[in-house]
């Protein structure tokens, strides 16, 4: 299986996330499969960051459960729409490549 950009992965997770901070991310990633040799840990604050600067992110900061100061990230709404367009170009990749592969 291919190595998927950390970015890319952060977007797809937190689609399907509520406003998760870091920890919750490594998590939820670690869950879907992703290997912790990819994404480490120290690695998703400088991606965050740098998905926050690029507008891709709103970033609040809240108390966590565990009662200690933890930023939350959500998806802006023009990367929502950016991303559902992203989906739907890959969709069309994923119906192209099938039908090639049934036919040969």
């Amino acid at each position: 299986m291919p190595a998927i950009p950390i970015i890319k992965v952060l977007v797809f997770v937190l689609t399907f996330a509520q406003t998760p901070n870091a920890l919750g991310l490594f998590q939820k990633m670690r869950k879907m499969g992703q290997p912790s040799n990819q994404v480490g840990f120290g690695s998703l604050f400088p991606a965050l960051h740098r998905m926050e600067e690029k507008g891709w992110l709103l970033a609040e900061w809240r108390t966590s459960e565990h009662n200690r100061r933890a930023k939350y990230y959500a998806l802006t709404k023009s990367r929502r729409k950016q991303l559902r367009e992203e989906q739907r170009q890959w969709s069309l990749v994923v119906k192209a490549l099938s039908t090639a592969l049934r036919s040969s």
